[in-house]
């Protein structure tokens, strides 16, 4: 085993100097693939091999990039089970420039840092009255004739229909009341509507719909961001209505809407199933894989055949991705998950490609960005400069 451990070591050292055959290449790429769907095993690893893993893991995204751009840089911090939490490794397209973990990071703190965002989300009932998710203790929070509003100890909203099948007239209205759930910049939510439907909402989002379905439609509208697993029931198909201007109708499928106001089109990314975007005067049918956008200004719909999946629901699954992105748009995701204000002192023309843990603190994220040496930070209380 020793053997095996120097033989990779060495392997990739060759990689990381440029001087791997493609067999090695492969080796290295088979071995990353092999531990990534037997995680358990990262827990009987040594130090050295947990450390190698993530290596690889380094050398497997290096290979999934065919053209090399100037100005790209790329940010990988794999989340393994080691005692550090995670590996993080910042190199740019021309070579590493450092090797570091996450215990590092936090020795270089801002002096006022500003904690990742958390669930935390305001619900309105239908009488106007507001819950506080954040601050509710879990269980129960209220009735609405017929439905049971609980929230989990997971960062949930659950809404469950009891079992009353002897409704009068006037329960039956007031089961059709609307609910509205909000996040705030710094805030996630997941909420489980009366129907089984799985919707997850990011920062500075806000979710209207009925307490209960009672209607031919199950229809709910969204602004901001939203990912939604919906259960199917082909006698009640699901709408969308997004900021007014985009309905989105399905009877069971997986999407992700970013529809925030600073964006220029509404973007509906399917993941599985199909669904058909409608705008004022246009429609299209997506099929899984495809992004159709909605341009705000003309009301045309387009199609991108060639959208990254990963990168499109990463917000929902913990992380901050970017496919070759722009400093404007990961500060656009800054602002929404730290609550903090960017301003530009210079403009900074580059492209990054990273993939990080959306818990880390502001002061490790900016740090990381700090270390391509293309952009600088200072906070001041809730201003985040940007300079050269």
């Amino acid at each position: 085993m020793s053997d095996n451990r120097e033989q990779l070591l060495k392997i990739i050292q060759k990689f990381l100097a440029g001087k791997t055959s493609n067999t090695e290449r492969k080796f290295l790429e088979s071995y990353f693939d092999f531990f990534k769907h037997e995680e358990d095993l990262l827990d009987k690893m040594k130090t050295e091999e947990k450390k190698l893993l993530g290596e690889q893991m380094l050398a497997n995204i290096l290979v999934d990039i065919k053209t090399e751009k100037k100005n790209i840089y790329l940010l990988w911090a794999p989340i393994l089970k080691v005692s550090v939490a995670a590996v993080i490794l910042l190199f740019c397209m021309t070579g590493v420039y450092m090797v570091f973990n996450k215990k590092t990071i936090q020795k270089i703190a801002y002096q006022h840092d500003i904690p990742p965002g958390t669930n935390k989300a305001v619900l309105t009932l239908n009488n106007g009255q507001k819950i506080n998710l954040n601050d509710a203790k879990s269980g129960e929070l209220a009735k609405q004739a017929g439905v049971s509003i609980t929230k989990s100890g997971k960062g949930q909203l659950i809404y469950t229909v009891l079992n009353q099948p002897n409704l009068n007239s006037a329960v039956m209205n007031d089961m059709l009341s609307i609910n509205k759930i909000e996040t705030q910049n710094g805030g996630q939510y997941q909420l489980i509507l009366p129907d089984g439907t799985h919707v997850w909402l990011n920062a500075a989002s806000s979710l209207t719909y009925p307490t209960s379905f009672n209607s031919k439609e199950r229809k709910v509208s969204l602004t901001g961001e939203g990912y939604f697993e919906v259960t199917k029931d082909e006698k009640k198909p699901f709408k969308v209505e997004v900021n007014g201007q985009t309905e989105i109708r399905v009877f069971g499928t997986h999407f992700n809407i970013n529809a925030y106001n600073d964006e220029k089109t509404i973007n509906t990314t399917l993941l599985e199933g199909s669904v058909l975007l409608k705008s004022f005067h246009h429609s299209a049918l997506l099929i899984p894989g495809q992004q159709g956008l909605v341009n705000k200004n003309n009301d045309q719909i387009s199609l991108n055949k060639d959208v990254d999946l990963n990168q499109v629901i990463a917000w929902k699954n913990g992380f901050f991705s970017y496919n070759s992105a722009s400093l404007d748009m990961i500060m656009k995701q800054v602002e929404r998950w730290y609550n903090v204000k960017v301003v530009y002192d210079d403009a900074v023309q580059a492209e990054f490609v990273a993939k990080l843990p959306k818990d880390l603190p502001l002061s490790e994220l900016l740090k990381l960005l700090e270390l391509t040496k293309q952009v600088h930070f200072k906070l001041d209380g809730k201003i985040l400069k940007i300079m050269k």
